[in-house]
């Protein structure tokens, strides 16, 4: 007991002599934990947005791989037959189509075209609606389109309820082409944040999509569909359990299938970026806390000699001088595992209410105040003492094995 009574007196009355050792590792611990928080708030999003509607059963089928290999081509007929797989609920193809809208100004003036990618609607994963001209906007009838409440920096909800021109592209020739117009009614305002479809994304009726993104090759939309095919499908499973037998039956038909879950799972790049950085800085923790142990271990060998003599003089035990100085030090780091825990939680916390209000991280982070995982704060801490206490055993235990006598002799 005595040995954890001096250790504890020696933490209080030393702890300004360690003072760099310390705040270098506390900013290790609190940033490694900050990216941590981010991290986990980006994972935290996903799971909420998966477990909205039938996020968890959705698999999603392209006509392109991830190395950009044509898959098998998505055609009616093709969708059609998946439509009949065991365990399949319902296949949702997804079409795009770039066009323009002209965004008037305030003042009746001359507009100024804004660019916007037309999309089909998929039940599953319809689009958040911030203003509509009608109760139940989807299925949109045909003429009728919605769009994102901003894109290209302008803002269009001052568009809605109005009959707009849509301007695309027809291919006329190898490299040649015309501008085709369309009129459409805007019923709908979406949320630019959700970005399911990507950015700048409207949604169109079936036929106008259809039609615009076959004027691209030139072709009817019958003959574009049949033959180059939707650029994907959201297949919807029965329950749960039926996602991996349905994914393993698309592959085995040569489609390329992955579930929604794993794809979201996977964090954009920057928050993708703050996982990797948690786990290296963590990495780092370790190293620094082990080289502060051997400091400290060596500043006891160097400059406490004296007092480690006086106590062995008095009676105290090699065992108990080491302890007595593994409690100091042990105190110290948990002092700085805490500091750090405290503020890793406070920079993460902060970071993801500031980077929630951006447009770039509102969907992939919650609006709320988020904390790191109890085991990463706890690991933090832990982590602190544990590396210290490993860096400082070799130079305490030669300090515990001092002779007295010649010590004191030599002081």
């Amino acid at each position: 007991m005595r040995s954890l009574t001096l250790g504890a007196v020696n933490a209080a009355r030393f702890a300004r002599r360690l003072t760099a050792s310390l705040i270098t590792l506390v900013l290790c611990g609190a940033v490694a934990l900050a990216a941590g928080t981010l991290s986990a708030a980006g994972t935290q999003q996903a799971d909420a947005t998966l477990r909205t509607g039938s996020g968890l059963r959705q698999i999603d089928v392209r006509n392109l791989d991830d190395s950009g290999e044509t898959a098998k081509r998505l055609t009616p007929a093709a969708l059609a037959s998946l439509r009949g797989l065991p365990g399949v609920e319902s296949v949702e193809p997804s079409l795009n189509a770039s066009f323009t809208v002209e965004k008037t100004t305030g003042d009746g003036g001359e507009g100024f075209p804004v660019l916007l990618y037309a999309n089909l609607v998929r039940p599953s994963v319809s689009p958040p609606l911030q203003a509509s001209v009608r109760e139940r906007v989807f299925p949109l009838r045909p003429g009728e389109i919605v769009l994102p409440a901003r894109a290209d920096g302008e803002d269009l909800t001052g568009l809605l309820g109005r009959t707009v021109t849509a301007e695309y592209t027809r291919r006329t020739a190898e490299g040649q082409g015309t501008g085709v117009s369309a009129r459409v009614r805007v019923v709908g305002i979406s949320d630019p944040a959700w970005q399911w479809d990507g950015p700048s994304a409207a949604h169109a009726a079936p036929g106008e999509v259809a039609a615009w993104a076959a004027a691209r090759s030139g072709e009817s939309p019958e003959r574009f569909l049949a033959g180059e095919g939707y650029s994907g499908a959201t297949v919807v499973a029965t329950s749960e359990s039926q996602v991996g037998p349905v994914v393993a039956a698309l592959t085995e038909r040569h489609y390329f299938a992955v579930g929604v879950r794993d794809r979201v799972a996977e964090l954009p790049g920057v928050l993708g970026l703050f996982q990797w950085l948690s786990q290296g800085l963590l990495v780092l923790v370790t190293a620094v806390g082990v080289l502060a142990g051997l400091g400290i271990g060596g500043a006891v060998v160097r400059t406490r000699t004296r007092e480690v003599g006086v106590l062995r003089a008095v009676g105290w035990t090699r065992s108990e001088v080491f302890r007595a100085f593994s409690t100091e030090i042990g105190l110290l780091a948990l002092a700085a595992g805490v500091l750090a825990s405290v503020l890793g939680t406070l920079i993460g916390g902060g970071s993801v209410l500031g980077l929630s209000t951006l447009e770039e991280f509102r969907q992939h982070l919650p609006g709320g105040w988020v904390s790191p995982p109890l085991w990463q704060s706890a690991a933090t801490v832990l982590l602190s003492v544990a590396a210290v206490l490993v860096g400082a055993m070799r130079p305490l235990r030669k300090a515990a094995s001092l002779d007295p006598v010649a010590v004191l002799r030599d002081w």
